[in-house]
């Protein structure tokens, strides 16, 4: 499904699109094949939100990418969420109507980073941080049980 045309200026913005601009150049890639979108249901009543991930080789490495969520209201598009990370799991519990979610940032083969958000009435803020390590940095061999702390401040 192609990008909503109002929305393209607004992600070019938000993923410093023109900072890359000689690397989609130099690959001969648009700003679609530099992206992945995919559209949630994070609420029961408001229409679906667009998750777009900057991806390799120009924005995004291969283990993270700058992660942006949209929703579309009565004012336009509003930014939602803005992190950096690989994947975003919506979650069981919610906060005023909205499904909480959880982003993954790959740190290393054996330890990701785990942020929670809530929804603040507006947009996605913050609120939990775990370390997360499923293997033993020095070997590589999987943990029987995933390690998880707090994030340092």
């Amino acid at each position: 499904m192609p990008l909503p045309a109002d929305l393209i200026g607004t992600l070019r913005q938000d993923l410093k699109v023109g900072d890359k601009q000689q690397c989609l150049e130099d690959k001969h890639l648009r700003l679609d094949q530099a992206i992945s979108t995919e559209w949630l249901n994070l609420n029961s009543t408001a229409g679906p939100v667009l998750l777009v991930r900057g991806v390799a080789p120009c924005l995004g490495s291969v283990d993270n990418g700058p992660i942006v969520l949209y929703g579309q209201f009565s004012e336009g598009w509003r930014r939602m969420l803005f992190d950096t990370g690989h994947q975003v799991m919506p979650l069981h519990s919610g906060t005023r109507g909205w499904a909480d979610l959880e982003v993954w940032e790959q740190q290393s083969p054996s330890e990701s980073i785990r942020r929670g958000y809530r929804f603040d009435g507006f947009a996605y803020k913050a609120g939990s941080c775990h370390q997360v390590q499923v293997a033993d940095p020095a070997t590589g061999q999987p943990l029987a049980k995933p390690i998880s702390k707090p994030c340092q401040r």
